[in-house]
């Protein structure tokens, strides 16, 4: 019996070790994957912002949703069966190839229907996982950020000057966590950049030959 037991000892413990070193690849790939989507948007916004360019930007530090974004018109394409207002709405032009595969694909369907019912739970922003091409991320709290633009229920007078004041630039985002499925990732984001300057939008990408693409993506609201 003592024979057996050290090396049944042993095992357990390479086992184990497989197990953990698993885990932690896993998570440090998805990680890793989740800052390359949320680095390909922002440079997408970035490079094409409409007041020049930028040396930095400000990333909520981590997603709030406490005025409960609503995502249900979205949530209809997680539906077995999708009404032609939704497909009219959401795909104002008629991409048929694009509907069909919303209409068809389990796997698009569940990437969507498994973050909306779980809208919780978003990360911490790490700035230096970010590649932006020189541009600089900086972060602040939700409620940092709410106290800069209102007092009490009033917006604050020249609240957007004292921001780009303090931190250099007039656009902040937030983003949510990235839920996958496959090769597909959906997440929410939006940005603010002036007090009638906003934007909230719903992206699904898909991995193509290693690289993450943008499949679709749903503007929600604008300001």
């Amino acid at each position: 019996m003592k024979s057996w037991t050290r090396p049944l000892g042993i095992l357990r413990i390479l086992i184990l070790s497989i197990l953990i070193l698993s885990a932690n690849f896993g998570f440090t790939q998805t990680k890793s994957d989740s800052y390359k989507i949320y680095s390909s948007i922002l440079n997408g916004i970035i490079e094409d912002w409409f007041r020049g360019p930028l040396n930095s930007i400000v990333v909520i530090e981590k997603y709030d949703n406490r005025y409960k974004q609503d995502l249900s018109l979205v949530n209809e394409l997680s539906k077995d069966s999708i009404d032609s207002f939704t497909l009219n709405w959401l795909f104002k032009y008629k991409d048929t190839i694009t509907q069909s595969r919303f209409k068809n694909d389990k796997k698009l369907k569940k990437v969507i229907a498994d973050l909306i019912q779980d809208f919780e739970n978003h990360p911490k922003i790490e700035p230096n996982l970010f590649d932006l091409h020189g541009v600089e991320v900086l972060t602040m709290t939700l409620d940092k950020f709410y106290s800069l633009i209102h007092r009490g229920n009033r917006y604050r007078r020249n609240a957007w000057k004292r921001i780009k004041a303090k931190y250099g630039t007039d656009l902040v985002f937030q983003l949510s966590r990235i839920n996958y499925q496959d090769n597909y990732a959906a997440f929410y984001y939006s940005y603010h950049c002036g007090g009638l300057c906003a934007s909230g939008n719903f992206v699904i990408m898909e991995k193509v030959n290693g690289q993450w693409k943008i499949l679709k993506s749903f503007e929600l609201w604008v300001s």
